[in-house]
């Protein structure tokens, strides 16, 4: 027997039978307890398992799920296919962000970071006196 939405549609069809927000949102909420298993198992696989990560790519996905859900691929096919390729893609967008961005320290005990107890150059000290501009605003240009 076909499983049904919590609407009384079959749930593969549910996504291309949405009349009102309380339907659409019942939809969603199928769609969620048919392919969420299946995303948090991919997710951690691509991400070896860190929890943090794996629920914010799920969570990412079914947002644009939910942007996206006029798109014809979720509406006239099987969606699990478009949300793994977009768990995917949102994973390896997430991995190039986090190499592309320096590592970050922590604090020392005395709330200062380790880099800052290091001895500095004393070209580094001359430079350190010189006002600061904020790195929001643009510097001015010519004229």
């Amino acid at each position: 027997m076909a499983r049904t939405s919590s609407v009384g549609v079959p749930v593969g069809a549910a996504a291309r039978c949405v009349g009102s927000p309380s339907d659409a949102d019942a939809v969603f909420r199928d769609l969620y307890a048919e392919h969420g298993p299946a995303l948090l198992r991919l997710t951690t696989a691509v991400t070896g398992g860190d929890r943090g990560r794996v629920e914010d790519l799920v969570q990412e996905t079914m947002l644009r799920a939910w942007t996206h859900r006029d798109n014809s691929d979720l509406q006239h096919r099987s969606p699990r296919a478009w949300l793994m390729t977009t768990a995917r893609r949102l994973a390896i967008d997430a991995h190039r962000a986090q190499h592309a961005r320096p590592l970050e320290t922590e604090l020392t005990e005395d709330l200062s970071s380790p880099a800052a107890s290091r001895p500095r150059p004393a070209s580094m000290k001359s430079a350190s006196r010189r006002p600061r501009r904020s790195a929001t605003f643009p510097a001015p240009g010519p004229g």
